[in-house]
This record gives C-alpha cells, structure tokens and sequence, in this order.
C-alpha cells in the first residue's frame, strides 16, 4: 500500500486549518424513490454539489438510535464521490467528528467499516457481517468515511483526477456541502485518520488531531530505513549482511542524490528517475516467502495453488459489498472495488510518491495539531524503523528533545502491547505484533490511542 492518503491528506491539513462559507439561501432537502429506494436528496448552492444518501440502511450500524447515511456527493453527471457517515453511539451531538481516508492509491475507505474498528467486523468463516465491533471509531466520534479519489470503492467517474492538486478539491467540496446539509455537525473539531496521503477545507472547521499509521513520508530516509529494518527487524533477517551491505552502497551511491535531486526539484521527471535509481526498496520486497505487509505470515506467492479453507477477509468484504441487495440498501448504483487501478496508472504512482512530504507534515506539526505517527512493527513496505526516523526529523518547537526521548513501554490495561514516545503534540508509536493494518491487528491498542488522540493529548499508557 503506498502513501496516497497521506500526501492528499497532509495538502489538505497544511494549507486551509480553518475555514467558513458566506450563509446560503438556496440550499433544500427533499425525498425521491429511484428504482426502488428512497433517497434524501441535498442541494447544495455554494457548492453546486449534491448529495443523493439512505439514512439507516441497516447494514454494519444496526445499533438503535445511531444514525448513518450512505450514498453519493454528485459534483456533475459524470463525477459521484461514495461516502458513510455514522454517526457515534456516545453523545453524538457533541462527539468530535474525524474522517477516514484510506491508503493507496485509490484504496477504498469503505473497507474499513469492515475490517479496521469500523461499527461491524466479520468473524471467521462469515458471509455478512456480525451485528457490532467491540473497538470501534464511532463509539465516541462522528465518523464520515470516503472513497477517494474518485473511482475507488463505490465512487464512479468518466473523468480521473492525476494529481493531488486536481483531487483535493473533491474532498473540500464534499465537507462544504455535507457540513451545510448536516449543520448539527458543522461546530466540530475535525480530525483525519489514515495509513496513507490528505487537504481539508470547509465551513467552519478547525483540523484538531491527525493520526497516520504505517505511512511513506520521505524517502531519503525511509529507502534507508526498510535496509536496516530487513537486516535488523525483531522477527527474523531478510537480508544477510553482506547484502545489507550492497543495499546500503546503492543506496548512498544511486538512490539518496536521485531522491535529493527529486526533493529539490520536484520535477516529474527527477521524481520519476527515483523508481529506477532506487530500485532497491522493489528488489527487497518482491516475491518474497513472507508476506511483505505482515512478515509473520506467508507470502501470496508460497500459497498460490494451495486450498486456504476459507476465503480471505478481502475477498468476503469484496462479495459482501457486491452483493446486489447491500447495494442498494446503502444507496449504492456502480460495483465495489477495494483498490482502483485506474487511479494508480492515472497518477503515476511513483512520480507522486517519490516527493518528500516530511516538511509540509512539520508545518502541520508546528500549526498545533495533535499528531501521531504509529506503525506496526511487522510491516516490511513501510516499516516503524523509517516511520520512527520520520517522527524524529519532523521540525517544529520539540524537535531536539523529542528525537533524543527513548521509547518507552506502551500498555492497555497493563498489558505492554507497543513502546512510544511523546513531547507536546507529537506521538509516535510502535505497535507490537502488528503488520500494515495495525488496527485491525492490535483492535485494543487502537481504539485506546485513537480516542486519546481525539482529545488533542498525547498517547499516555493505562
């Protein structure tokens, strides 16, 4: 998974923070039957987008009394973003209100519902999913989750964004409209949780806290880093020494002046030249035996051909969210896809991830906004060691003594499941046997940090 949703989001986070919209005289609700559903229709005139949603379908939310709206922000005939607002089981009218943004590129937020503490998870061996999730986001905050950009998950488009720039605005102009058709939601922090790349703009909000796990923010650093992680990690070597060595060589001699040359820059071309001058980060996780997302398991390549029993958690959400009847219960009108293609070829992904975005995370630090960097420590492709030089590079009032803090032991309920340090508004995290989806992984861990976070402190320990 690559850092879509963590350079589209910090974009968003650094350059609006706070913004309002003059009163609007025009906006309207009004319901309409479509082929056999009811949708609540929201015109919204600023904007000029709108929003076509089901309120409490039953699908994942099944929780009395707690609301949720599914369905499509129309920015054109052609252009229809898919989100899920649920709205939080405690004190919903003056809960916080964050928003998901998953990975990529083109990865689907939807997803998440599912499979990382959204309201409704899938046991073993489950077709549909069970009624409620122990550790979920929307215990204590409003949650809105979007398919972005467009084309990922439910959302549909003739036209493709190829940029952040061209992308960010979708997700402006979706809080405008939604902020203007849900007021009593407007007057709340916002806050963004993601694993990968992020702008926000929008009547009146203030962005409050930010958490990213598992995320590629530089890579003059993190190429270094995944070297040192695949020799040195706590579970087992990938590489022997020798050919840390000749990683190492490459990296200084080929890879670290073309990321340089790219940082400086920021030519397509230059940022292009890094997919090929640093080839090293491919070579390394390429068909390994381990999964290169949770090295504690099997690679797909070492299971190909071989009856697994049951079918993977992707693979139910995925018939699940295709199922015609879910579908249209959630206002759904184009098929579901966990990752879109399109949107990585459109992009050009290496061009966009090769620029470091460590100086715009540092603006957004410096702001004031509430951070935390966590990773688990399995993970290969993104590794915690680079993640944590990550965090210690980030420049803002605390930068010297939070760079030289050791970690320390994190603990849920006395059990230590991580090790972390804080200074002010920055946190990071390392979250013991857990791979790229540390949520899902370490479910308890999560959901304590997450609502700490969510009260703008730093992580503590209980």
């Amino acid at each position: 998974m690559r850092t879509f949703g963590l350079r589209y989001l910090l974009l968003l986070t650094a350059a609006f923070g706070v913004f309002s919209a003059a009163t609007l005289s025009k906006d309207k609700w009004y319901r309409e039957r479509k082929a056999g559903v009811t949708y609540q229709i929201f015109e919204n005139e600023a904007t000029g987008i709108v929003l076509q949603v089901v309120k409490n379908s039953g699908i994942c939310e099944k929780i009395p009394r707690v609301d949720q709206y599914s369905g499509y922000a129309s920015f054109n005939e052609v252009e229809h973003t898919f989100f899920w607002f649920v709205e939080a089981r405690t004190n919903p009218t003056t809960a916080p209100f964050a928003m998901n943004l998953a990975g990529g590129l083109g990865g689907a937020s939807t997803a998440e519902l599912f499979t990382q503490l959204g309201p409704c998870h899938f046991e073993e061996g489950e077709s549909t999913p069970s009624i409620s999730n122990t550790y979920n986001l929307n215990q204590n905050v409003n949650m809105i989750y979007i398919d972005q950009p467009i084309d990922a998950g439910f959302s549909s488009s003739l036209n493709l964004a190829g940029s952040t720039d061209a992308a960010a605005p979708y997700i402006w102009n979706l809080l405008q409209a939604f902020f203007a058709g849900f007021e009593e939601y407007e007057n709340r922090d916002l806050s963004i949780i993601t694993s990968s790349y992020g702008r926000v703009n929008g009547k009146k909000i203030e962005i409050a806290a930010l958490i990213i796990g598992n995320g590629w923010y530089d890579g003059a650093i993190q190429y270094k880093g995944i070297i040192e992680y695949s020799r040195n990690n706590t579970y087992k070597p990938l590489i022997s020494k020798n050919e840390a060595n000749a990683y190492m060589w490459e990296y200084y001699s080929q890879c670290l002046p073309a990321q340089e040359l790219c940082d400086r820059s920021a030519s397509y071309e230059n940022c292009r030249n890094v997919q090929r001058m640093c080839s090293l980060k491919r070579y390394l996780i390429d068909e390994r035996d381990e999964d290169v997302y949770d090295i504690r398991k099997r690679s797909i390549y070492t299971v190909q051909g071989v009856d697994l029993g049951t079918p993977t958690e992707k693979e139910v959400v995925h018939g699940y969210l295709n199922r015609l009847d879910v579908m249209k219960a959630i206002g759904a009108i184009s098929s579901w896809d966990d990752s879109s293609e399109r949107i990585k070829i459109r992009f050009g992904e290496w061009a966009v991830d090769a620029r470091s975005t460590l100086n715009t995370l540092s603006k957004v630090v410096r702001s004031g906004v509430t951070t935390l960097i966590y990773a688990g420590d399995a993970d290969m492709v993104d590794d915690w060691f680079g993640n944590l030089d990550v965090a210690d590079a980030i420049k803002y009032e605390g930068t010297s003594t939070f760079a030289n803090k050791r970690l320390t032991p994190y603990a849920v309920n006395g059990l230590v499941e991580g090790e972390f340090k804080s200074f002010k508004n920055l946190s990071f995290l390392r979250i013991y046997e857990a791979g790229h989806t540390a949520r899902h992984d370490q479910p308890a861990l999560a959901f304590q940090v997450f609502n700490q976070t969510m009260q703008k402190t730093a992580i503590s320990s209980t």
